[in-house]
């Protein structure tokens, strides 16, 4: 997992291996965006919604394990910040789509994983990075 000093934390040996996959996957995607490298990121795609879909299901009978509610938020901002590079046709303006009801899930996400562990602060650092590319 990566560290706020950017140093990668490893997972746990505990940790199903469907989260650690994921994991790798949110790590390199997230390090392709801070290079800029968009061929990386274009070819990692299809792995980041497959590693959300799989973190989701895994969430749905392990809700309150804070492994996989940030790995959620981490794979749910990939997703969300994609389509706010999407556009659309208002009133004869090109304007980005609304993503804003996208961040609820990840929000509700964070603020569940805040309930469990109040002083996470990888939790505090992407709640406060999420409200960042909303505004």
């Amino acid at each position: 997992m990566q560290s706020l000093l950017g140093v990668a934390a490893p997972l746990c040996a505990q940790t199903p291996k469907q989260l650690r996959d994921a994991e790798r996957v949110a790590a390199r995607f997230e390090e392709a965006e801070t290079e800029g490298d968009a061929s990386i990121q274009v070819e990692l795609w299809e792995q980041v919604e497959r590693s959300l879909d799989q973190t989701e299901a895994y969430l749905e009978s392990h809700p309150d394990d804070p492994t996989a509610l940030l790995l959620y938020v981490r794979l749910g901002r990939i997703t969300v910040s994609a389509e706010q590079s999407e556009f659309t046709v208002r009133d004869g303006a090109i304007v980005p789509l609304d993503t804003t009801d996208q961040y609820a899930p990840l929000h509700m996400a964070l603020d569940r994983m805040l309930a469990l562990e109040p002083s996470n602060a990888e939790a505090h650092y992407w709640k406060a990075r999420i409200r960042g590319t909303q505004s």
